[in-house]
């Protein structure tokens, strides 16, 4: 639902994590999950984390700094 989808976005940006990086990771991991209903926040937050923090390793493998 947006509602949850909205406190994901709130506490990932609230981590730290860029307020992009975190709207394309939500809509990923929302398109993703479509059919099977709504998502509890948790697992969201789970599944958002993963996909960041693998984001970040990426970058930061590259001598790229994360902001």
């Amino acid at each position: 639902s947006a509602e949850t989808l909205e406190q994901a976005r709130r506490g990932l940006v609230n981590m730290g994590f860029s307020a992009s990086d975190v709207n394309k990771t939500l809509v990923a991991l929302a398109d993703r999950h479509r059919d099977a209903g709504a998502t509890p926040v948790p697992e969201l937050l789970r599944e958002a984390l993963a996909a960041l923090a693998e984001k970040a390793d990426r970058l930061g493998s590259r001598g790229i700094e994360m902001t």
